[in-house]
């Protein structure tokens, strides 16, 4: 009855407000468990997103949208991550706002995501998918930004952090088909506003910027033409590569094991969790792996695996076997993220941390995602599907040659100029400087400004001089 549901509703309300409240405290005290604070936010805002996000194609089906339509909704989305989230970092990167950023982005994707509830034609659901996409697109890119600037010389945690993500992708879309099933549709609305809230609510205690600002009088656009015609841009075509690989698998593999094996609903659901849930263990021992063989081996690794995967699935005849196939997805994908967000970040040059990792998200989610979904379209169509699994991993394999031939290792973290290594941006007076503010953890009581002066020498020490008070960027201290 209406009064039983008010009832739930305002119980809900109540319980929360508890739990925002709880990780709002919880999110103040962490000064001193920072790893833990980062792997509530993996946790929190990939959650938020795939409580929602995978039921969105039921929606479609609620107003009966054909298979064009649906093609075209699936498409905008990358089409749109594909400017949007270098944009958007460009603009935190050149302003020093990484934070107000962050929350605003968010509060007004989450906005948007609840319009979804009032969208009944293929417009609507266009219009609305693209602004979404255009506000949420630099979210996980920012996110990974100040991890990564956290850990500091422990980057290789990164997998240890990331897992959670995962952990989130595997678990909370399960429960939500459960209370889809018990309940409506709706629900995916108030997951994803509940999850977007608590994320929203520890957000508040990041620090401001993700990495110290730079003096520097270079125009940004030209920051990022550097960037793209160095090491960087060699590696993002590596990454090209890769991202079309995983479009075509996500886009056609389960109509492959639909129309060649006559593969079960339970089949494809159980090739779902075992592709996300294999991603933990190999996020977790991504660690001591990237630390004993290096980046340039991770990436690697997961270009013959990816290799391996696909063409096991062109000579798949029985539908089962897809689940050990599956089991790939943890090493490839794994090895290869914490692999490349770790470089990303080593071959930025300062003061362009998130705009870096945006360039990856945006490569490998947005332009790869776009051209794998029409290219394996075409390749599914013309030439079968077996075929196209085999052209995928032949170009896998000479993405791993060219990354092989390509690759140069960033010495003390600098980035490289057209495949040598940059010079540090000078001032008149031949010092590197980088005003900076301490905190712990990019929390806590802030002390006096002062100046980090570096000579150009790489060798020279660092030598500090203390400063009156002034406005600046916060760092991190692990």
């Amino acid at each position: 009855t209406q009064s039983t549901w008010g009832v739930r509703f305002w119980a809900g309300a109540r319980l929360c407000c508890c739990v925002s409240r709880c990780v709002f405290v919880w999110s103040i005290n962490m000064a001193g468990e920072w790893h833990l604070y980062w792997k509530l936010q993996c946790f929190l805002i990939y959650g938020a997103i795939n409580s929602g996000a995978p039921f969105i194609i039921l929606l479609y089906k609620k107003y009966h949208l054909s298979t064009f339509q649906i093609g075209w909704l699936n498409a905008i989305a990358p089409i749109a991550a594909s400017f949007a989230a270098p944009l958007w970092a460009l603009f935190a990167d050149n302003t020093g706002r990484h934070r107000d950023t962050l929350l605003v982005l968010s509060l007004i994707s989450t906005c948007i995501f609840s319009c979804l509830y009032f969208c009944s034609s293929f417009v609507s659901f266009l219009l609305v998918i693209f602004f979404m996409t255009v506000f949420a697109a630099p979210l996980l890119p920012f996110l990974d930004s100040y991890i990564i600037q956290a850990l500091g010389s422990n980057k290789s945690q990164y997998g240890r952090v990331r897992l959670y993500g995962s952990v989130a992708c595997g678990v909370l879309p399960m429960v939500m088909g459960q209370i889809i099933d018990a309940t409506s549709l709706d629900a995916i609305f108030v997951s994803n506003a509940v999850g977007m809230a608590l994320f929203l609510l520890a957000s508040f205690r990041l620090p401001r910027v993700i990495a110290p600002l730079v003096h520097d009088t270079t125009p940004m656009t030209t920051k990022v033409k550097e960037m793209l015609s160095s090491q960087m841009g060699l590696f993002l075509f590596t990454v090209l590569i890769l991202g079309i690989g995983f479009s075509i698998i996500n886009g056609y593999l389960f109509l492959f094991l639909i129309d060649e094996l006559a593969a079960s609903n339970t089949l494809l659901g159980l090739a779902v969790s075992c592709t996300i849930l294999t991603e933990i263990p190999f996020f977790f021992f991504s660690q001591p792996l990237l630390d004993k063989v290096g980046v340039r081996m991770m990436i690697l690794l997961a270009h013959v695996a990816f290799a391996v995967r696909v063409l096991c699935y062109a000579l798949l005849q029985n539908a089962w076997l897809v689940l050990p196939i599956q089991i790939l997805h943890g090493v490839i994908y794994s090895l290869f993220w914490s692999a490349a967000v770790t470089h990303m970040n080593q071959l930025a040059p300062p003061g362009m941390e998130a705009t870096s990792i945006a360039l990856l998200s945006a490569v490998f989610g947005g332009v790869a995602a776009a051209v794998g979904s029409l290219l394996g379209s075409h390749l599914y169509n013309v030439f079968g599907p077996r075929a196209m699994f085999v052209y995928t991993g032949i170009a896998i394999l000479a993405s791993a040659l060219f990354f092989w031939f390509t690759y140069q290792k960033p010495l003390n973290g600098r980035y490289y100029k057209g495949g040598v290594e940059a010079e540090p941006l000078l001032q008149e007076d031949g010092e590197h400087v980088v005003n900076s503010q301490s905190s712990v953890a990019g929390y806590g009581t802030q002390h006096n400004s002062f100046d980090i002066v570096q000579r150009p020498n790489p060798s020279a020490s660092f030598s500090i001089s203390h400063r009156s008070p002034v406005p600046a960027s916060t760092t991190f201290v692990p």
